[in-house]
C-alpha cells in the first residue's frame, strides 16, 4: 500500500513535470501519461517508492548503531533475551524524531534540506507537522488532560500512582489511557508532555539538557518491545539489590515464552501478583496458575489493581493500558502533597534479635503496616487541625502516624514469630476491621 501509494505520488509529480515543461506525449492527457508512468514506472521510481515504504513500516536499512548491534547478537545469540528486536525499534526512534524540532541532528535530513527541491520540502512539511503536533500535545499536558513521565521524586511518583494517575497517558474523564505502545505517536507525544510540564524556574541549564535527554531514553526504552533493555538497565543500576529480581524474569521468560498466553493469563486476572521465585514466575505467566499467587499490596496494604486492555488477551491490536482515577480522599489528598509511607523492610530487629520474614509473613507483615497507616492518615485528615498545617507540616505528621502503624505490627509480630503465637496480631486485626 505504501509503495503503490508514493509510486502514484511520484507519477503524478513527474507528468506534472513534463506537462509545465511542454513534453507530455503526443495525444496523451495528462491523467493518461499518469497511469502510464504507474505501470511503467522508471527505476528511479521504483527505488524511492520502495524506500518510502520501508521507511513507512520501519523496515529500511538500520544505522551503523543498530547495525554493530545486529552484528554483535549474531556472534553472541544470548543478547537476544537483552534486545530481541533492533532494527524495528531503531527506525521507529529515527522516524519520529525526523517530525521533531531535533530532526537537522540526524545525517541523511540535513542531506534533504540541502539537496532543495521536493526532498527539501518534504523534510521541512515533515518538522512542520510534528512539531505541531508536539505544540498541541504540550498545550494539553499544561491543563492536565495529557501525562508525561511524572516527578522524579519517588515518594510523589509513588504518591501520584497509588491514585490511579499513570504516566504517559491520556486523561479523559476519570480515566488514564496510556498512549506509550502507540508509536511513533507516543515520542512526539511523551517528548511534549515531558518539556511541557518541566519545571524551568527550579532547573539551571545542565538539569534542563539532562532532563531533555532522559525524556527522549524514556520515550525510547519504556516500550514492550524494549523490556528486555530496560530490565537490564535497571539490573545494572543495583545488581545486588536487583540480581534476583532480574533472573526470576528472564527464567520465567525462557521457560514460558509465549505472548499470548502471558496476556490471557493477566486478562482472567484482576490483580497484580508478587513473584518471589522462578517458578512464581512461570506461574505468573500462565492461565490457571497466576491467581494461585498472592496479590501484590499497594502501600495502603489493599490489592493493587491489574492493568486491563480493551482488546482483553489479544490486546496487540488495541495496546492502550487503562486506569481509574481513584475517588478515594486520602489517596487524592496524598497524591496533591506527594506523600506516600515507606516500604517495610523484609526483617526487623527486636532488642538484639534480628526476625526475617518469609514472603507469607511478610505480606500479612505489609498489610496491616498499610491498612492502619490508611486509617490513621484518614483519621488524620478528618481532624480539625488539619486544614491550618502546610503540606510540609502534613508529611511530617502523617510520617509520625505511619511509624505508630509499623511499631504497632512490629509489635504484634514478635509473638508470632518466637512462638507461633497469633493472638496479638488477630487481635490487632480485629481492631482494624472493626474501624472499617
Amino acid at each position: 500500500m505504501n509503495y503503490e501509494a508514493e509510486l502514484r505520488t511520484l507519477a503524478r509529480r513527474e507528468a506534472l513535470v513534463e506537462k509545465r515543461q511542454g513534453q507530455l506525449p503526443s495525444g496523451v492527457k495528462f491523467s493518461q501519461r499518469i497511469e502510464q508512468l504507474v505501470q511503467n514506472p522508471t527505476a528511479k521510481m521504483i527505488e524511492a517508492a520502495g524506500e518510502h515504504a520501508r521507511n513507512n513500516t520501519f523496515n529500511n536499512k538500520a544505522g551503523a548503531f543498530a547495525s554493530a548491534i545486529m552484528s554483535a547478537k549474531a556472534k553472541a545469540p544470548w543478547l537476544n533475551l537483552i534486545v530481541p528486536f533492533v532494527r524495528t525499534p531503531d527506525n521507529i526512534v529515527k522516524f519520529g524524531l525526523k517530525r521533531t524540532p531535533a530532526a537537522p541532528l540526524l545525517a541523511d535530513v540535513r542531506e534533504d534540506l540541502m539537496a532543495g527541491g521536493a526532498k527539501q520540502e518534504r523534510a521541512i512539511a515533515r518538522i512542520l507537522w510534528g512539531t505541531g503536533v508536539m505544540v498541541g500535545a504540550g498545550m494539553l499536558a499544561q491543563a492536565g488532560y495529557i501525562t508525561g513521565a511524572g516527578p522524579d521524586d519517588k515518594k510523589e511518583r509513588q504518591a501520584l500512582l497509588a491514585s490511579g494517575w499513570r504516566p504517559y497517558s491520556i486523561k479523559v474523564g476519570g480515566k488514564y489511557y496510556e498512549y506509550n505502545r502507540l508509536d511513533p505517536f507516543a515520542q512526539w507525544l511523551g517528548l511534549a508532555s515531558d518539556m511541557a510540564t518541566l519545571k524551568y524556574d527550579e532547573k539551571d541549564g545542565a538539569d534542563i539538557a539532562a532532563n531533555v535527554l532522559g525524556s527522549l531514553v524514556n520515550n525510547t526504552i519504556n516500550k514492550t518491545y524494549m523490556q528486555g533493555l530496560s530490565n537490564f538497565v535497571e539490573f545494572l543500576q543495583d545488581p545486588k539489590r536487583n540480581g534476583e529480581w532480574y533472573l526470576r524474569q528472564q527464567a520465567g521468560t525462557m521457560a514460558q515464552p509465549f505472548t499470548l498466553l502471558s496476556n490471557i493469563a493477566s486478562e482472567q486476572d484482576p490483580f497484580a501478583r508478587e513473584t518471589n521465585s522462578v517458578l512464581d514466575q512461570i506461574k505468573y505467566r500462565m492461565p490457571g496458575l497466576r491467581t494461585d499467587l498472592p496479590t501484590r499490596l499497594d502501600q495502603f496494604g489493599e490489592p493493587m489493581a491489574n492493568r486491563t486492555y480493551p482488546g482483553g488477551p489479544f490486546s496487540i491490536a488495541a495496546p492502550i493500558a487503562q486506569s481509574q482515577e481513584s475517588s478515594d480522599p486520602l489517596r487524592q489528598e496524598a497524591a496533591r502533597i506527594g506523600w506516600t509511607p515507606s516500604t517495610a523492610a523484609d526483617h526487623f530487629t527486636s532488642g538484639k534479635v534480628r526476625h526475617e520474614l518469609t514472603p507469607t509473613q511478610y505480606h500479612e507483615y505489609t498489610q496491616l503496616i498499610g491498612q492502619i497507616t490508611a486509617n490513621n492518615a484518614r483519621r488524620l485528615m478528618a481532624s480539625k487541625g488539619w486544614s491550618a498545617l502546610d503540606d510540609d507540616q502534613k508529611r511530617d505528621a502523617l510520617d509520625k502516624s505511619a511509624k505508630k502503624a509499623r511499631d504497632a505490627v512490629k509489635l504484634a509480630m514478635i509473638p508470632y514469630l518466637t512462638s507461633g503465637k497469633r493472638a496479638a496480631l488477630d487481635r490487632l486485626r480485629g481492631q482494624l476491621e472493626a474501624q472499617r
